[in-house]
């Protein structure tokens, strides 16, 4: 009776206490859920210098973060092989960037620059896209002679770069 106490004890002491760990583990699952991570890498490296021995439940969320972080580059190499090869693929370039934006919410100085640049071109190409073939229609519908709905078209074309262009100047 005292043997399978003992068992019982010193299997279940470790699995609790790795719980208790676990727990103070939130906060790094926290930050991975918001895409903040670097902070949660930061987070995990201060953990494991104050808590060596729950390394295992660090390592769990480490390689999350890798998982992310891999899933991040592929989602970068996708647009950049569509800007190489579907330079005109605006929508697409666009997917791409906001797929990107919403994996990590702190991204370093030079993948922010990055999204940034290819955002704005991406944007811009897409907006002129649309506004040639806005008044495309405009000018059709002027030689229809429906002149009302020629001006109403044509307006239609002047407010999409309003928000994202005009205010820079």
């Amino acid at each position: 009776m005292l043997f399978i106490f003992v068992s019982l004890w010193t299997t279940a002491v470790p699995l609790f206490a790795g719980g208790r760990n676990d727990k103070n583990l939130s906060a790094a699952d926290e930050l991975i859920e918001q895409g903040k991570l670097n902070e949660a890498l930061r987070f995990l490296e201060a953990y494991t210098t104050a808590h060596p021995d729950d390394f295992d439940n660090v390592q769990k969320r480490i390689d999350r973060i890798f998982r992310l972080r891999k899933e991040y580059k592929n989602f970068a190499e996708e647009l950049i092989k569509t800007i190489e090869k579907e330079p005109l693929n605006d929508e697409k370039k666009l997917n791409l960037i906001a797929q990107l934006e919403s994996y990590e919410k702190d991204p370093t100085e030079t993948e922010q620059a990055f999204i940034r640049e290819t955002k704005f071109a991406a944007q811009f190409t897409y907006y002129r896209a649309m506004f040639e073939n806005i008044m495309a229609e405009g000018i059709k519908l002027n030689e229809e002679a429906r002149f009302a709905d020629s001006i109403r078209r044509f307006s239609d074309g002047f407010v999409l770069y309003k928000n994202n262009f005009y205010d820079d100047f």
